[in-house]
């Protein structure tokens, strides 16, 4: 009994590791997604395009394109 206990308990801590990791990998991806509208949007805004066109090529907000480079 004490064995299918132990077995359980680490059937159930491998699970619960696995989806930290899955989660943990999503948010890098969203993360790094962010990231790289952050680096187009400081390049657009650098050659003078407008920041509602910024905001619609990239889906940032107007107030996150106006706090770059500031």
């Amino acid at each position: 009994m004490a064995a299918l206990a132990h077995w359980l308990k680490k059937d159930v801590r491998e699970e619960g590791r696995e989806e930290g990791r899955e989660e943990g990998r999503a948010e890098g991806i969203s993360l790094g997604a962010y990231q790289n509208k952050l680096q187009i949007a400081t390049v657009l805004k650098a050659r003078g395009m407008d920041a509602s066109d910024i905001s619609d090529i990239t889906d940032l907000s107007i107030e996150d394109i106006e706090r770059l480079s500031r």
